[in-house]
Formats: structure tokens, sequence, C-alpha cells
């Protein structure tokens, strides 16, 4: 699902794009004596990364100087770091994820990683084709056409709105206060542009308004 927020404040539009695709690594390999760590902080500066930090199924109980200077280097190069929790095995179902990274995009994946490791652990390393992998990201984000929202005009206290992306549905939201939202009206467009009128925006002092696709 990709969200974008335009908002409208006395006639003032800001359009926001849609973020990138990016990369979330499980990182369950120690910094140390590998170049693992390395690889993410290079790609770091060539994509969007997120890594998952396990120090020993969750923090650990002391800190360790060699996770340290990779977060760090990750965090030099651009990258993030996110923890894992350890769940005991929550026994909730978990849906498929096919290798296909066309298929991400096209249902609006936001981060990916698709690997070659195998059990027991298949995030003890990173997958030999991660070279490749970092390299049609950018690829990808450069093809993709960007999901932009704004203003083009208000008539009589009624702003309208136009969408310009990638061809498929947009359901328009609206809100005054950012926080309950209200539908507006559901865009079909075969051409990836289209344009929508708030006619309930003259209850309000200020609008603002975002898409779902």
């Amino acid at each position: 699902m990709k969200i974008q927020i335009v908002i409208i404040w006395l006639g003032t539009a800001l359009g926001v794009a849609a973020a990138p695709l990016g990369i979330m690594v499980p990182a369950y390999f120690y910094p140390n004596g590998n170049d693992y760590w390395n690889a993410m902080s290079n790609a770091a500066t060539l994509v969007p990364l997120i890594a998952i930090l396990n120090p020993a199924s969750g923090p650990g109980t002391a800190q360790d100087a060699n996770y340290v200077s990779a977060v760090a280097n990750l965090h030099h190069a651009g990258g993030q770091v996110i923890a894992y929790v350890h769940t005991s095995y929550a026994t909730r179902a978990m849906s498929e994820v096919t290798n296909d990274v066309s298929l991400a995009i096209s249902r609006n994946a936001g981060w990916v990683l698709f690997t070659d490791a195998d059990l027991p652990n298949p995030y003890d390393m990173l997958p030999t084709y991660w070279t490749n992998e970092v390299n049609v990201v950018p690829s990808l984000n450069q093809s993709a056409p960007v999901t932009r929202i704004k203003m083009s005009s208000i008539t009589n206290q009624i702003p309208t709105l136009n969408i310009t992306g990638a061809a498929g549905a947009y359901e328009i939201q609206s809100t005054s206060n950012l926080v309950s939202w209200t539908p507006l009206q559901v865009l079909y467009t075969p051409t990836g542009t289209g344009t929508v009128g708030d006619v309930t925006a003259t209850n309000r002092a200020a609008s603002f308004y975002r898409t779902r696709q």
C-alpha cells in the first residue's frame, strides 16, 4: 500500500512523493570475520537499507564493541538499524512470500530481501547474489512512476486535486485533524493521471489529503 499526503492550507499545496523501494536485511550475522556488514554499508550509499540487529536472540546482556562499530558505520553510510525482539516462536500464521521482485513492487512493497541461504538459519549470511540485488533496486526506483498529489486550483473554496503516477485505482482520503481520515472518492485511471474535486472542503478551515493505491 502506498500513501501520499498533500496539505492544503489557505490555498497553498504541498505534494509528497511515494517512498522508493528499499532493502531490509535480517542481519543475524556477527560483524567480525566476514564482509557482510561492510557490504551492507556499501549498499546503503546506493539504496535505502534497514538492517535488523540481533546480537543474542534479542539485545544480549552487554554492549559489544564490534556491533557498536558496525552500526556506526552503517549509520554513517545512510543506513538504518532496527532491533530484533524475541517472541518465543509465536504461532500465528505467516503468509508465504514468493521470490519475485516485480510482484513485490506491483503489490506496493516498500522493503524487500530475497536470499538463497538455507535452513536452519537463512539469515546468517547475505545472499550470494547480493551485489546484483542491490544494483537492481535503483533501476526499479528510477523506472517506476512516482505518485504525486497536488492542488491545481480552488474555486468557490472547492479545491481540485491532480493525481499522477502509475495506472490503477487510488482512494482519495481527507481529514481536518490528521487523525480521522474519511474516504472522499475512488479514482480509476488507466493512464496514471486524474482529477478530483472536494466539495466537502467548504466546511473546513484547513484540509489534508492522501491517496492509497
